[in-house]
């Protein structure tokens, strides 16, 4: 029987035999059942119609035609809004199924569903202001209006119906995600020629946030075919961005791609990345994108693509752990009128700049590279991560614009070591007590600090008798009527306090014995080396500093023995026929001229890492030996071979371009016992045991 739908007025009409249905044009929905066509109220699912599509006519009575044009015919007279023209297209059964688990609820103007709901891995929009994001290892929301992905601290439950996990294990405790600076991480080398497919794994042994990518193009991609970046983890996929190609690309050109959000990978992760070639407007996919291929050979032999990968490293820290002065970049520091108490200041703050004062010996300055770290003393906890050295001030004055004296500055407030000196602070010593061992300072603010005399220097064999106090001179008198002097502005919270540091100095030419002014052998100074320190070193005391390393030929400490003039970094400043004695580090200590290695750790060398405590003793027998003092027992790392003829010496150094300057200090070592007759003549000094029958003293 012949059906008649057209629309009039803004309704669709259907016409069977005599009668006529009446369907609001923004409420019809089509869809097909069996061969039937059915017509739908969208508002009233109950209301509807079917028909054969060879039955359909339009309002004069003429046959529509074939399905195609029915089809065709129906997209234009159902479904339609009177705003904005007409667009239908026939809905399956799946689909109803689909829609019939969401309605609209016009009371509360919102979308119901009754279903769970799975997004893809880039989102839920909230507006056009905020999105919300799976990044791997974490979920950020990002402030759509600057592009700023926030992140929150998390605290966690196990899976409680693991036993394992019922007690205390399974509690993670909140913490919070502390970053890095970025850096960019190559992978593969440096690119080639060659093409090979963006596809391929790569393993991350350290907690890291991928920022995004910098490949080259292998081949041409025309407009309107897109690139779509997925990173999957044991194949599941974690991230997908979809690059769209709005110039052409052509072999060779530099792709630089930063990702929507971060995505974070936990150390010990391997992960698969690949770039495919998708068409914009058929979702054809036309295969993996082709890149330059690097020049490193990987462990299986093959080539791998060629990127660089910009990241952050992250760590999960306790929320004590955490400051958030982590990434300030200028700070300010003092006392307050008690002497007592570390006051830190933002001095941009204005007239309200204080922060959260510390007691006097709780924090510590220490170098990284080249610039300051504030931490707890003893502890884990980092204040402030990395100050310039120039944006560090003491009561709104800078510090020494060298590294290493604007350490000794700062810690000397930290410690209060001013307050020892009438003319210092005016908190001077008013008093002390000795007791055993233990001499106790009064100050003239009734604080007090206790000292173990042993750690002073002193030999232990010997008593103290007596003290007494000349400005700022602790004279202590032993049994045997022999005397100590000990300088009490440095004894604070029990330091051995023989340490002093006078900094780098140029050896030769129309500077000698100027300053050099910087913490990193730069272009101001990189063409007048040797170097020289300031405090001479004596038998019985020790060079020590923490080890930095630089690309190339990268530090030599020792005596020069070459041209009394200047000379370059790179003009045979680090040639060993130039040194009379030497402790070199290419990669590693190396044996050099008048010294030998004792110990190797990486095949022929001795490898130490950033950060690791060294020093070189100068002993009473005229050697100098180098040790290590990272690990819990000292490591004697190399000797010089012949011994020196001097008792003191300033030492010279050697650094490649922009190499660390050491930070470092000399202490009097006269505590440590030395060997005065070797009986098999192997003694390589006491770290490693002594033999019987040879003889030790102080």
């Amino acid at each position: 029987m012949a059906v008649k739908i057209y629309k009039k007025n803004n309704y669709c009409i259907v016409e069977d035999g005599a009668v006529k249905r009446y369907f609001a044009g923004d409420e019809v929905s089509l869809y097909v059942d069996n061969g039937n066509w059915v017509l739908v109220n969208s508002s009233q699912k109950n209301e509807s119609f079917s028909f054969n599509f060879a039955d359909l006519q339009d309002e004069a009575g003429v046959s529509v035609g074939t399905a195609e044009q029915v089809e065709e015919y129906l997209t234009l007279n159902t479904n339609f809004k009177s705003d904005a023209g007409s667009s239908a297209s026939l809905i399956t059964d799946v689909d109803i199924e689909t829609l019939s688990h969401f309605i609209y609820n016009p009371v509360t103007d919102k979308l119901e569903a009754d279903r769970a709901i799975e997004t893809t891995l880039n989102s839920l929009f909230l507006g056009e202001q905020h999105k919300m994001s799976s990044g791997a290892e974490n979920i950020f929301f990002t402030n759509l209006g600057n592009e700023t992905n926030f992140y929150p601290m998390w605290g966690g439950l196990k899976d409680q119906s693991v036993t394992a996990n019922q007690g205390s294990d399974g509690f993670i405790p909140p913490s919070g995600r502390v970053y890095s600076d970025m850096f960019s991480l190559p992978l593969g080398g440096s690119p080639t020629l060659n093409t090979t497919g963006y596809s391929g794994g790569n393993y991350f042994g350290v907690n890291i946030a991928g920022l995004g990518i910098t490949t080259t193009a292998g081949e041409n991609v025309g407009v309107g075919t897109s690139l779509v970046y997925f990173l999957s983890i044991n194949n599941r996929k974690v991230y997908k961005q979809i690059l769209p190609t709005t110039t052409q690309i052509y072999a060779g050109d530099l792709i630089e791609w930063f990702f929507d959000h971060p995505v974070e990978i936990h150390a010990g992760t391997t992960i698969f990345a690949e770039i495919r070639k998708i068409d914009r407007t058929t979702d054809t996919d036309y295969g993996v994108f082709q890149v330059r291929e690097g020049d490193v050979l990987q462990a299986d032999g093959n080539y791998r693509y060629q990127a660089i990968v910009h990241n952050r490293l992250f760590e999960d820290k306790d929320l004590e752990l955490i400051s958030p002065y982590l990434k300030y970049k200028a700070m300010d520091f003092g006392l307050d009128s008690t002497g007592s108490t570390i006051l830190l200041k933002d001095l941009t703050l204005g007239t309200d700049d204080l922060l959260v004062p510390h007691a006097v010996n709780t924090l510590e300055a220490i170098a990284n590279g080249s610039e300051i770290q504030i931490k707890i003393k003893d502890g884990a906890k980092i204040i402030v991560e990395s100050l310039p050295v120039s944006a560090v001030s003491i009561d709104g004055s800078f510090v020494n614009s060298v590294l290493n004296q604007a350490v000794v500055q700062l810690n000397a407030i930290f410690t209060n070591v001013a307050g020892f000196s009438s003319g210092g602070s005016g908190n001077p010593v008013t008093s002390f007590v000795l007791s055993g061992d233990d001499l106790t300072l009064g100050l003239d603010d009734s604080t007090s600090f206790t000292v173990d005399v042993t750690t002073l220097g002193v030999d232990e064999n010997k008593f103290v008798s007596s003290g007494a106090l000349s400005g700022s001179n602790l004279i202590l008198t032993m049994s045997d009527s022999t005397e100590v002097t000990i300088d009490a502005t440095n004894m604070i919270n029990g330091s051995s306090g023989l340490a002093t540091s006078l900094g780098w100095f140029i050896s030769y030419g129309a500077n000698a014995n100027d300053a050099v002014g910087t913490s990193t052998n730069d272009s101001t100074i990189n063409q007048q080396l040797p170097f020289y320190f300031g405090q001479a070193l004596e038998q019985g005391a020790e060079f020590k500093w923490n080890f930095q390393s630089h690309g190339g030929s990268n530090l030599i400490m020792g005596i020069w023995d070459g041209a009394e003039s200047p000379i370059a970094y790179n003009g045979g400043a680090n040639t060993a026929s130039n040194w009379g004695t030497m402790f070199a580090y290419a990669g590693g200590f190396t044996a050099g001229s008048n010294s030998t290695l004792l110990t190797t750790n990486s095949g022929a060398k001795y490898v130490v890492s950033n950060g690791d405590a060294m020093g070189i003793r100068f002993g009473n027998d005229g050697h100098l030996t180098l040790i290590d003092y990272s690990g819990t027992n000292e490591v004697a790392v190399a000797k010089t071979t012949i011994p020196l003829a001097v008792t003191e010496f300033n030492i010279q150094m050697y650094t490649w371009a922009n190499g660390v300057l050491p930070n470092g200090i000399i202490n009097n070592v006269n505590y440590i016992w030395d060997i005065v007759h070797d009986f098999a003549n192997t003694e390589a000094g006491i770290i490693n045991g002594i033999l019987d029958l040879s003889l030790i003293h102080i």
